[in-house]
């Protein structure tokens, strides 16, 4: 009995809810649909519009860009050695940075019928994206 209950407790602990499985994997901008960005945030629509957000399984984060330039390399740099979590209760993924508590970027996520959205909470900047893995 011990050890059944010692195989269920383990096999609880590992488990994600449905909401987080939804999250996890890769997701490739289509298209920034909203472009309204402050002065001086040039290359930030540039980044985006080739960028990757990968959400591992292990709560780590990942965003990337085959373009590194201007002030999307600060973004870039910003959210290296991050880790993610959702927020259910708003429909937001939190990113911090590994061992802080403050959050670092608020993504607001929509299901929009076929479309996936993403919405920077911080600027207003509304993306498009497609699960690629």
């Amino acid at each position: 009995m011990k050890n059944f209950l010692l195989v269920m407790f383990t096999m609880l602990s590992g488990f994600i809810n449905a909401q987080d499985l939804e999250i996890i994997g890769k997701w490739k901008v289509k298209e920034v649909i909203s472009q309204e960005i402050s002065s001086g945030s040039e290359g930030l629509i540039d980044g985006l519009s080739l960028a990757t957000f990968d959400f591992k399984r292990d709560r780590s984060f990942r965003l990337e860009s085959s373009l590194k330039a201007g002030s999307f390399v600060s973004l870039l740099e910003s959210t290296r050695n991050s880790m993610w979590e959702y927020d259910v209760e708003n429909s937001t993924i939190n990113i911090k940075k590994r061992g802080k508590e403050s959050v670092i970027m608020k993504i607001k996520v929509a299901f929009e019928g076929p479309e996936i959205i993403f919405t920077f909470e911080e600027s207003n900047l509304v993306m498009e994206v497609e699960k690629v893995i």
